[in-house]
């Protein structure tokens, strides 16, 4: 009994694995639908020029950026090496 409980022990995390990554794709190609939608609703209106809307699109990726990078960081600076 044993045995067949090691042996679907790492069912359920290759499970999970392929469920993080099916809501990460999800999300990722809605947040990509919903930009086209937006610069759409945005150019089309007139209510900002091309230019402008691509400044805009630049500044606000470079802010997200900020904190993204600042996580990662925290992270390299976090984690332990055997032997040190």
């Amino acid at each position: 009994m044993k045995s067949s409980v090691a042996r679907f022990s790492g069912a359920g995390k290759t499970h999970i694995a392929w469920l993080r990554v099916g809501v990460c794709t999800f999300l990722a190609l809605t947040a990509f639908a919903s930009n086209s939608i937006i610069c759409r609703l945005a150019l089309g209106a007139g209510a900002i020029d091309a230019a402008g809307f691509t400044a805009v699109r630049l500044a606000s990726g470079a802010l997200m950026l900020l904190p993204i990078a600042a996580v990662i960081n925290r992270r390299k600076r976090e984690r332990t090496y055997p032997g040190s």
